[in-house]
């Protein structure tokens, strides 16, 4: 929890969820972590999709290329991040998915949940053979816990994209594997 409060702390771009506070608190033994994050009034892309579906009705086009330019920025300005020192923190949200994408009223988009992020900065790591992530959004090589970089990001990116231009997710079968 606090290495994704620090991860996120440090990003600072219009379309990715501003986080102004993190630490732990409470009364007593009671201390648990909180993370104070920026509100945004609108809901996840994903509850937006499912309300289209249902009514049959797709995205207009422009809306789509808004959310996609938003989140190409977002993922961008994260992958190419560097540290004080020069450093590139190549960070990887590995989850990038309808869910994990806000849309508030005004049409401003922001990309949250960078829990399961991977930095080069984290002191830890995912264990190997374990996939983090939303399958249905997952690059290949991420589906095979392989090595993770930029274009894994991209990959989901694709994959969001076509759902939400289309109301339909590119691949599909009896069940999520």
């Amino acid at each position: 929890f606090l290495q994704e409060a620090r991860t996120v702390a440090g990003l600072h771009h219009p379309n990715i969820v501003e986080v102004y506070s993190f630490g732990t608190g409470g009364p007593g033994s009671h201390v648990r972590p909180y993370i104070a994050m920026e509100l945004i009034d609108g809901l996840p892309l994903a509850v937006l999709l499912r309300h289209s579906s249902a009514a049959h009705r797709q995205l207009p086009l422009a809306a789509v290329a808004e959310i996609g330019v938003a989140l190409a920025a977002a993922l961008h300005y994260a992958h190419t991040l560097r540290s004080h020192e020069g450093e590139p923190l190549s960070i990887v949200h590995r989850d990038v998915s309808p869910h994990n994408v806000l849309i508030a009223r005004d049409g401003e988009v922001k990309l949250i949940d960078f829990g399961i992020a991977r930095a080069a900065t984290r002191a830890t790591h995912t264990k190997t053979g374990h996939m983090r992530g939303k399958l249905a959004y997952a690059a290949p090589e991420q589906i095979a816990a392989g090595s993770v970089d930029a274009r894994t990001d991209v990959f989901a990116l694709g994959v969001l994209l076509y759902e939400t231009a289309t109301l339909i997710r590119p691949f599909s079968g009896d069940s999520e594997p």
